[in-house]
């Protein structure tokens, strides 16, 4: 049975983008860490490649281009190589300066992860060349404002995002407010 190496019958997987390939995981919700397993399509079905643990790993998601990016609400944002599972790149809560991120979503194909927070800040970062595209605050640091829903629209360049049943639209180049008309 594909997925029996990561011992949990809570997992959740996604294909990887241009293959029949599966990563397959097991959130860490209630404890320090959380199996990944990369399964490769074979004739009789799939076939464990690699299979990794990592801590207190809240959500993942499978970027376009097979990275797998793991969000710690209370550490930060790790990239790990899609076939080899070794990490590539981190991005410290420290460096998004708050205290959890609770929402996050990948740009469908460049290497960006864009983080909220919940005081209102949203951080874009390009994992290939490990920079920050933007870091904004979007309400004052002493209102709780959670960022827990977000969208890039590739098309135009923008990050959409939603707070208090209001829906905000930011350039994803630099993180001001886009006032085109939608």
């Amino acid at each position: 049975a594909v997925g029996q190496e990561l011992g949990d019958n809570r997992l959740q997987a996604e294909f990887v983008p241009g293959k029949h390939d599966l990563v397959l995981w097991a959130e860490a919700t209630e404890g320090p860490a959380a199996q990944i397993g990369r399964y490769v399509a074979s004739a009789n079905g799939y076939v464990a490649e690699a299979v990794r643990t990592v801590e207190f790993a809240t959500r993942i998601k499978v970027a376009a281009n097979g990275d797998l990016v793991v969000v710690q609400e209370r550490g930060g944002v790790i990239v790990i190589d899609g076939g080899s599972l070794h990490v590539k790149r981190r991005l410290p809560i420290s460096s998004v300066g708050e205290p959890i991120i609770r929402s996050e979503v990948l740009h469908p194909a460049l290497p960006i992860a864009v983080v909220g927070t919940d005081y209102g800040k949203i951080v874009a970062w390009n994992w290939d060349s490990d920079e920050l595209v933007f870091e904004r605050r979007y309400f004052p640091r002493e209102e709780v404002q959670w960022i827990n829903s977000l969208a890039v629209d590739s098309q135009v360049g923008c990050v959409l995002f939603s707070a208090n049943n209001v829906l905000f639209r930011v350039r994803l180049d630099d993180g001001d407010v886009d006032l085109r008309e939608q």
